[in-house]
């Protein structure tokens, strides 16, 4: 069915070509592109990494363990000059302390000469104290001994407290009024009398770097007598750091506390001059750099490791600075990274060898095998029946078999496509009578929906009248139900005011029924207060008549006492004519006076008391005539209340059953209502559905009439694609044509 064809250059792709074209662009690789060259480059790579970073690690360790050993030996030479200058601080004030003491120094007076109320010539007076007094010269000959005995010691001396004097050697002219207690040194001493002082250092006229020991000089008696002063020479100081060595290039220099060199083993001219005359912006502050060490460039333009560190000596307080050239940190780790370059090169070397020779004998022969096996395949007629013949283990043979299966699968591929093209030859014959039936077809589907599309319009304009008719009666109804429904609430309140009466009638009969009973009590309580008030009437008449008779008992007693006064009187007549005799009877009779006196009183008192009684008792009968009057009044009054409450209830009994019946009549009219609104409720939910099945009917016909449209669309696209698919099945001819031209190259 396949023709048998050679292939041709495509003009569309310039890289197609012959088989051997192909095999001879294979052979010609460039050497770069070699896998070969490439896995030498990679090994050789590998390997001058490796000894990159190997030889870097070795050489920040080397630098790093070189800076450790380099501050443990500053550590221990800043030890070691810090105990020499301890011994040498030691040292001074051990001879002061000495000197001090001497007994010829404790007996310090007058005896020295005084410099305080003397003027010499030019403002200078001469010191000449081997001239004054023997004791003064002997002091004298005393510091010259120990002067000369201590080369470092330039001047000794002696300031007395009584009157100022002064003595010092070497002998020097003192200035006019010159007393040695007012200097800095003398104060210092008076200040701190029982320890040797130190001052800052400074320097002197002639040049030299001094400072001065002081100490307080007590007599026998510990008495303060003056101050003895000892200049010293810092040059030991330069001494002692030029013999420090620290590595091959570091150094030590002493300074003060404020920064003042002391001592400098390779710059001796800056000894009393700031320590940032060596141009180091960290020295500009001195007192603040704490002990960290830091880098810094010196004039020479190297670099130098610098640590300054403070003496532990409280009398005479220095700073050490260090000073290490930092190259001399990188001077074992070059070493060691020349050693390790040379050790890297003979390794490149040798994996130069190694990885030519494993590419040369084993991977690039294999390589070339299944080259040249590839390029005998691509020079046959499209033949995939031939594979490679490669049997080795490694990558080589498993791309040879996995190209082999590949050559398997690809036979089988284009078996299946022949056999597709084949079928699809035979369904494009058929492809076009089909088409043609289906474009009828659809012109009779297109011409019935438009017949469905104008039906489908009539119908919804009776929906929409059958709609309008039903929503008017939607309408009415539920007016009908508003009116229904105020009726009904119009009801439900008269029943509601109805039943309220009926209650407050039975409330007022039951207040009627206890008002009737309260006032029949009432009337006959009357009554008994009547008869009670008649019966104290009755009462009070007969206290009246039992006064009348006190009163008249009241008025013989007042008769009798009357009487007896009299007597009383003619006795105590009778016994003053008797005498001594008549003195007894005499006392008789003025106690019956008395007697008669005190009847005579009580009579008149119950006599007014009577009058009184007799008042009360009218005005009380007076009363009770007069509340038996008011009673009579409030008897009758409640006798026409009573008969007014019987009439009460019996019309209170009639309004009840009354009211009875227009709440049964109002209850009857109530349900009345309820039917009739449920009925009106029940049609109008009648009527809503019916719109609602007539909005329904309307939105299907809606959607109905939008799917016959979709319909006639979708029957116009199908027309269109029926016509492309008849393009396409033209097109497809075309290209099954070219298909089997192409796969009829290749032998399965």
């Amino acid at each position: 069915m396949f023709g048998q064809k050679k292939a041709r250059p495509s003009p569309e792709n310039p890289h197609q070509g012959s088989p051997q074209d192909l095999a001879r662009d294979h052979q010609r690789v460039h050497p770069l592109h070699s896998i070969k060259t490439r896995l030498v480059l990679a090994f050789v790579s590998l390997t001058f990494l490796s000894s990159v970073v190997i030889g870097g690690s070795v050489a920040l360790r080397v630098i790093s363990q070189t800076r450790n050993d380099y501050q443990e030996m500053v550590e221990q030479q800043l030890g070691i000059t810090n105990q020499a200058l301890n011994n040498y601080i030691n040292n001074i004030s051990y001879n002061t302390e000495m000197m001090a003491s001497l007994p010829l120094v404790r007996q310090a007076d007058t005896r020295i000469t005084s410099y305080v109320d003397k003027t010499g010539p030019g403002g200078s007076i001469p010191m000449l104290p081997l001239e004054g007094d023997p004791y003064q010269a002997d002091l004298y000959r005393i510091f010259e001994t120990f002067v000369t005995a201590h080369p470092a010691v330039f001047t000794a001396s002696l300031g007395v407290e009584e009157h100022g004097g002064f003595v010092q050697y070497p002998a020097r002219n003192r200035g006019d009024g010159y007393d040695a207690r007012t200097r800095s040194w003398y104060r210092q001493a008076a200040a701190n009398r029982r320890e040797v002082s130190f001052s800052n250092a400074y320097t002197t006229s002639t040049g030299e770097l001094v400072i001065f020991v002081v100490r307080a000089v007590h007599d026998q008696n510990d008495h303060f007598v003056g101050v003895l002063s000892i200049d010293i020479d810092l040059r030991d100081l330069s001494d002692m750091v030029s013999n420090i060595r620290i590595g091959q290039s570091g150094y030590v220099a002493i300074t003060d506390r404020e920064g003042n060199i002391l001592a400098h083993p390779h710059r001796p001219e800056l000894a009393g001059e700031h320590i940032s005359r060596l141009e180091i912006p960290r020295f500009a502050d001195f007192g603040s750099i704490d002990e960290e060490p830091f880098s810094a460039s010196l004039e020479e333009g190297s670099n130098y490791w610098i640590r300054v560190r403070a003496s532990d000596n409280r009398q005479f307080p220095v700073q050490f600075v260090v000073f290490i050239e930092e190259a001399e940190f990188y001077i074992t780790a070059n070493a060691i990274v020349r050693r390790i370059i040379l050790i890297s090169t003979l390794f490149l070397l040798a994996a130069f060898g190694i990885a030519y020779f494993i590419s040369s004998r084993v991977l690039a022969r294999n390589i070339l095998q299944a080259t040249r096996a590839m390029g005998e395949l691509a020079q046959g007629d499209a033949d995939l029946t031939r594979g490679l013949a490669i049997e080795s283990r490694d990558e080589i043979g498993l791309l040879a078999r996995e190209f082999n299966l590949f050559l398997g699968k690809l036979r089988n591929l284009v078996a299946d496509v022949r056999t597709a093209v084949d079928e699809t030859e035979r369904i494009e014959s058929t492809m076009g009578s089909s088409t043609e039936e289906t474009s009828s077809a659809i012109e009779e589907i297109s011409a019935t929906m438009t017949n469905i599309s104008r039906q489908i319009q009539e119908m919804d304009n009776q929906v929409d009248q059958s709609a309008s008719s039903m929503k008017l009666i939607n309408t009415n109804l539920q007016n009908m139900d508003e009116r229904i429904t105020d009726q009904a609430a119009m009801v439900e309140q008269s029943t509601a005011a109805i039943t309220q009466m009926i209650a407050s009638l039975g409330n007022v009969a039951q207040i009627t029924q206890t008002k009737l009973k309260s006032t029949e009590n009432l009337a006959q309580q009357t009554e008994i207060g009547r008869a009670s008030i008649e019966e104290t009437a009755s009462i009070f008449q007969s206290v009246v008549v039992h006064i009348g008779s006190i009163q008249e008992m009241a008025e013989t007693i007042n008769n009798i006492s009357s009487q007896t006064n009299l007597l009383s009187m003619n006795a105590a007549i009778e016994a003053a004519h008797a005498g001594e005799a008549g003195r007894g009877f005499s006392v008789v009779a003025e106690e019956i006076r008395k007697l008669a006196e005190s009847s005579a009183e009580s009579s008149t008192r119950i006599s007014k008391l009577i009058q009184e009684i007799t008042g009360a008792v009218q005005r009380t009968s007076e009363t009770v005539s007069n509340t038996t009057t008011v009673l009579d009044a409030i008897s009758q009054d409640a006798r026409d209340t009573v008969n007014a409450f019987s009439e009460i209830n019996h019309s209170i009994s009639e309004l009840n059953t009354g009211g009875r019946q227009v709440l049964e009549a109002s209850e009857e009219i109530n349900e009345i209502t309820i039917q009739i609104r449920e009925g009106s409720r029940e049609i109008s939910q009648g009527a809503e559905q019916s719109l609602a099945v007539a909005a329904r009917v309307q939105t299907i016909s809606t959607e109905v009439t939008g799917g016959v449209a979709e319909v006639k669309i979708g029957t116009d696209e199908i027309v269109l694609a029926i016509q492309e698919i008849v393009e396409l099945s033209k097109k497809l001819s075309e290209v099954i044509g070219k298909v089997k031209e192409g796969f009829g190259q290749f032998h399965i």
